[in-house]
């Protein structure tokens, strides 16, 4: 894949279950890959979200 010899991403929208997704497109053993990126809205601070118990 040309995106594997050259090491370079891609960003997109990608639509799912009617929600549309910012996504980088990489290359990855020589299939499309697709990282979700978050808008700085979609993140918490990590003393908001609840300690897990396990």
């Amino acid at each position: 894949m040309a995106q594997e010899r050259v090491a370079k991403a891609g960003v997109a929208a990608f639509v799912m279950r009617n929600r549309e997704y910012l996504v980088a497109v990489k290359a990855d053993s020589g299939a499309p890959a697709l990282h979700a990126l978050h808008r700085a809205d979609e993140i918490r601070e990590p003393q908001t979200v609840g300690a897990r118990h396990g």
